[in-house]
């Protein structure tokens, strides 16, 4: 599989590049209050700056609302962005996450 390959049941492969591990999760309360986290943690010795973006994706019938939850970057090999976030009743929710590790020459 090569990185960014459209696979057959239409995922698109990460590029993993410099980056050892990356994930999102999250959690929606009793109350409808939506916490996202999501982080990436690159090559300690190689990447000097990384960049968390992460949104919520309300999901319908027909199409996808997404509400935008933020961006939280930091001159480190790691960083991690936690985001609230009031939700609607009814409906699933995903995450759709963003990472990017820098390095410098």
């Amino acid at each position: 599989m090569e990185p960014d390959e459209i696979l057959p049941n239409g995922e698109i492969s990460p590029q993993m590049l410099y980056i050892t591990n990356a994930d999102s999760n999250i959690q929606i309360s009793s109350s409808s209050r939506a916490t996202v986290e999501a982080y990436v943690i690159g090559y300690s010795n190689t990447v000097t700056k990384t960049k968390v973006e992460a949104d919520l994706q309300q999901l319908k019938m027909v199409d996808g609302h997404l509400l935008r939850l933020g961006q939280y970057q930091k001159n480190s090999y790691k960083a991690t962005l936690v985001e609230s976030i009031q939700v609607s009743k009814g409906y699933s929710y995903r995450v759709v996450a963003t990472v990017t590790a820098y390095i410098s020459y």
